[in-house]
């Protein structure tokens, strides 16, 4: 990718290793971790995604990542991929968006909202907005249908779309992870398959 010297650079930044350093980005096409035990909820997968540096990296899982805000509140981000090899943790803009997300950048800080709540939002650090929250961990939750984000409140999980009924993620039936390989695969594959 060409870069004027007047524009900055997002997509790379250097690794510091820490579980908790994710980065929302809006090149990314899906939800990226590198780690295995921040998972909320998983089921191993196998598949390949292209990375802005024209090569493929392995994606052996998917599954949900909970964070707890720098208010308290707790939100889950699903349809996460895990993807060992990573240097930054990616939360993608792309796939917000598609949920009906809205964002509100000034000031150095970006804002994601759903409806009238506000879900997440990250700090501008070096070029970049990082989440300002961290990963929690331990414990099953709960996943609604296929939404990208779920908040929790005292009342426990609530969706945030009409959807299908809640299953306990982490105890997938068998024909649910092969019907998730395959839609993933769908979209490494087939939706983002480019003319030659």
């Amino acid at each position: 990718m060409a870069v004027d010297d007047d524009e900055i650079e997002v997509l790379l930044a250097a690794s510091d290793n820490e579980k908790s350093d994710w980065v929302l980005d809006s090149g990314s096409a899906y939800h990226l971790c590198r780690d295995r035990e921040v998972f909320s909820s998983y089921a191993a997968c196998e598949g390949r995604i292209w990375m802005a540096n024209n090569t493929s990296s392995r994606v052996v899982g998917r599954g949900s990542v909970r964070f707890r805000m720098a208010d308290g509140r707790s939100v889950t981000l699903t349809e996460v991929r895990h993807v060992p090899n990573l240097r930054k943790n990616l939360i993608s803009i792309g796939m917000l968006d598609a949920k009906e997300c809205r964002f509100d950048a000034s000031g150095g800080i970006l804002k994601v909202s759903k409806g009238n709540k506000e879900m997440l939002w990250g700090k501008k650090t070096g070029g970049l907005y990082r989440l300002e929250g961290s990963v929690q961990t331990g414990g099953a939750t709960v996943q609604h249908g296929s939404s990208g984000i779920s908040k929790e409140n005292g009342q426990g999980k609530q969706p945030l779309y009409r959807g299908t009924q809640s299953q306990r993620a982490g105890v997938p039936r068998g024909s649910e992870v092969v019907q998730e390989c395959r839609e993933m695969l769908w979209d490494m594959y087939g939706s983002l398959a480019r003319p030659e």
